[in-house]
């Protein structure tokens, strides 16, 4: 087997089986939204993919330990409050990216 064929076979393997895992341990809905979101709302406040590959486990890190303090404090769901949190930081993420772009006068 040659050595491009083994880079590209294990990353692939490893990401199968971290997403099989973590379905398995935190549900369809976090493991889904923390591979999603935290994505999503980097995607609305940076301008190529290195900075979005550096803010999207920053914005998930700290989007998901504030819902967890709040999911504690309240006795929510940690893991459905974490979501919510989530959505709600790509939902304002969106929102800052378009008043800022009409604020700027720049096109859609």
């Amino acid at each position: 087997m040659s050595g491009v064929l083994v880079w590209d076979i294990t990353p692939c393997c490893l990401l199968g089986v971290t997403v099989g895992l973590s379905l398995r341990v935190s549900g369809m809905l976090y493991t889904f939204g923390c591979l999603v979101l935290p994505s999503l709302a980097a995607r609305s406040f940076c301008r190529n993919a290195r900075s979005v590959l550096i803010a999207a486990p920053i914005t998930g890190l700290f989007t998901c330990a504030a819902a967890f303090v709040l999911a504690n404090h309240y006795d929510q769901s940690p893991g459905q409050t974490a979501v919510a949190a989530m959505c709600g930081a790509a939902a304002l993420a969106s929102l800052g990216r378009m008043a800022w772009r009409r604020g700027s006068g720049a096109g859609v």
